[in-house]
């Protein structure tokens, strides 16, 4: 018999013998051997999201697959207007915790600290870089977020417009100080949930 559980399970009473850490959907899938039986648990960057046991590793990781995926599609069915709700970027940016570099962290405390508005000169003094490279981390951030929330993005040169609609709703170029970004209010509040933790 096998069993499955999504979201804040209890901790297992009994030690766990690891016997495999691996990547599935940017989710860390951790799994091993409990007395007679295999567990597996699913994090989202330092937090438990979903776990399965099961009589064999290979099936413990498959219904754990399953939950992941199951998760993914009805978030994707419940997205309104194609925009991520905060709930989304909040999971996205905790499954994102591992490739967030420095400049997108200081972008992230900008947003919880302001309303939704960065100054992009404020964030290159902040991070120590040039306009270039700010918007370079911008469209990084930008795509790895679709990514995770499965949002298809055109090839070519629109590309970047396209990755940059998804957590913003005006950035423009070039940068002086009358430029205000505007960041999408799902992705502002994600943002201090996010640092929150």
């Amino acid at each position: 018999m096998q069993t499955a559980t999504a979201l804040g399970p209890a901790r297992p009473k009994s030690l766990v013998q690891r016997s495999l850490d691996e990547y599935y959907r940017h989710y860390r899938l951790i799994a091993g051997k409990r007395g007679e039986k295999f567990s597996a648990v699913a994090y989202a960057g330092r937090t438990l999201a979903f776990s399965a046991t099961a009589a064999d590793v290979d099936s413990a990781l498959d219904e754990l697959k399953a939950l992941v995926d199951g998760d993914f599609a009805k978030r994707r069915e419940q997205r309104r207007d194609a925009c991520p709700s905060a709930a989304e970027f909040e999971r996205a940016l905790a499954l994102a915790d591992r490739r967030l570099t420095g400049t997108h962290i200081h972008l992230l405390e900008t947003l919880r600290d302001g309303n939704g508005e960065v100054h992009p000169l404020q964030l290159q003094r902040r991070a120590g870089i040039d306009e270039e490279m700010l918007m370079r981390e911008m469209a990084r951030l930008a795509r790895l977020m679709a990514d995770i929330l499965d949002i298809g993005l055109p090839k070519g040169g629109a590309n970047v417009a396209a990755a940059m609609d998804v957590i913003a709703l005006d950035v423009a170029l070039p940068v002086d100080r009358a430029t205000l970004w505007v960041f999408r209010p799902q992705f502002a509040a994600a943002a201090g949930f996010h640092l929150a933790r």
